[in-house]
């Protein structure tokens, strides 16, 4: 099912080689690695079905489904580049495939975007972002597995320094206006999601 749909967003972006069934695997094999607890393919799964929900907010659909499924393809917790390196990945990839330059400098940004510590300069980027965050509006005990799962991403981090550090990633959120940017995800996540945060910092 998800090749199928990874292969039609593909031909829909103007990719034009032949060999999507190898980068769907590379894909599946790099979400699948060992120390991934949170940033696997679930996620990926999860960002999708929300993106199918709000997709009518995009303005530009196909490149950030395109962002959603690549947006982690790198991910190691000992360095700060994950985003931009990903980035890289999915560009250097969709340049190969002949695909619009224009289109590829639009997933390039939005996977940036999921740093979550940069300016936003479009409805998409903000849409995104409010897609990466949904974990946090989730019931309590998805959210609560959630951290568990961040903290054994960082199995390598005294804990002392840990806790620290990773209040400060969830203060910036709370501290927010609003959580979301767009209306539709915060009547949905919002209230949730300042509940779980209060939980833990």
């Amino acid at each position: 099912m998800y090749f199928e749909r990874f292969s039609n967003l593909f031909i829909n972006l103007g990719y034009q080689l032949n060999n999507l069934e190898v980068i769907f695997n590379l894909l599946i094999e790099k979400y699948s690695q060992k120390d991934r607890f949170y940033h696997n393919f679930k996620h990926i799964e999860d960002s999708l079905e929300i993106f199918d929900k709000f997709s009518y907010l995009a303005e530009s659909p196909l490149e950030l489904e395109c962002a959603i499924w690549f947006h982690d393809i790198i991910y190691d917790t000992k360095i700060h580049n994950n985003e931009e390196e990903s980035a890289k990945f999915i560009s250097s990839i969709l340049e190969k495939g002949k695909v619009n330059s224009q289109i590829i400098d639009k997933v390039y940004k939005l996977i940036i975007a999921t740093q979550h510590n940069v300016n936003l300069f479009s409805n998409d980027e903000n849409l995104i972002v409010d897609i990466d965050l949904a974990i946090l509006g989730k019931s309590e005990k998805i959210f609560n597995l959630y951290n568990k799962a961040i903290r054994k991403e960082y199995f390598w981090v005294p804990e002392d320094i840990y806790l620290k550090e990773r209040k400060k990633v969830l203060i910036s959120f709370y501290d927010r206006e609003s959580i979301y940017y767009h209306k539709e995800i915060a009547d949905l996540f919002e209230k949730r999601a300042k509940k779980n945060l209060e939980s833990i910092i």
